[in-house]
């Protein structure tokens, strides 16, 4: 879409979309078929979502145009509010209980702690005071320089992090919060099984209770490895309760 559409964004006509009726009927067949509507949609993020409309222009509109961005994200929270809620209400009414949004801040290393402050922050509150839980992915990368904003998040159930990230001080500030290491499928390739143990041994002495997430396992990744490391996995979590 060029700019002049993205300023002209209509929130109602995109939730009357050919899309959103389609998605309805797919959701009227699962019930139809087998009651319940189960499962979670991927809603991307504030920022993501921006990303794939706009392209890398959106990294100078910060600068650039900062009441377009903040206009263009207004209007991609709203959809992203209504339709969810649109979507939950109808799998509530199947007997499927949900009542949760999680966004995926895949990009929010290429803005600064400020900007994601000044620009996105907002917009995720806002999400996260329309549910009952919220979550934040953020691929792997290091979230410590976005702690303190992420710190005033609401009802924030859910957040990753790469192994660079502060683990102790995630664990201090986010203590209710049910917190992941996105652990690289580089590493998982590249790394022998000693180094890969000391990396699970510090996420576990740091941040445990918490999930380990493999994810995007290189195809030339072997078999044994893996299985070494869920291995390691369930030893650390049976000596944390033996």
């Amino acid at each position: 879409p060029s700019f002049e559409e993205l300023e002209q964004l209509d929130t109602d006509r995109l939730l009357q979309s050919h899309f959103v009726e389609k998605l309805f009927s797919q959701m009227d067949i699962i019930a139809s078929e087998w009651g319940k509507i189960h499962g979670y949609l991927n809603w991307q993020g504030i920022l993501n979502n921006a990303f794939h409309l706009r392209g890398q222009d959106i990294f100078t509109d910060f600068t650039d145009r900062p009441d377009f961005v903040h206009q263009f994200f207004s209007n991609i929270c709203d959809v992203m509010i209504r339709f969810a809620q649109m979507v939950q209400e109808r799998q509530r009414m199947s007997g499927f209980y949900i009542n949760q949004l999680s966004v995926s801040n895949c990009v929010m290393n290429m803005i600064s702690p400020d900007m994601y402050t000044e620009f996105v922050f907002p917009y995720d509150k806002k999400i996260a005071s329309n549910f009952e839980r919220f979550g934040v992915h953020t691929c792997n990368w290091n979230i410590t320089p976005y702690i303190d904003a992420l710190s005033r998040l609401p009802n924030l159930g859910y957040l990753d992090m790469g192994m660079d990230s502060d683990l102790v001080r995630v664990k201090e500030i986010f203590p209710k919060t049910r917190r992941a290491v996105m652990y690289s499928p580089v590493a998982l390739l590249e790394k022998s099984l000693e180094s890969i143990a000391l990396d699970l041994r510090r996420i576990f002495e740091d941040l445990a209770p918490c999930d380990v997430v493999v994810a995007d396992i290189q195809h030339t990744t072997p078999d044994w490895k893996i299985n070494n490391l869920l291995e390691m996995c369930r030893s650390l979590e049976e000596g944390s309760q033996g």
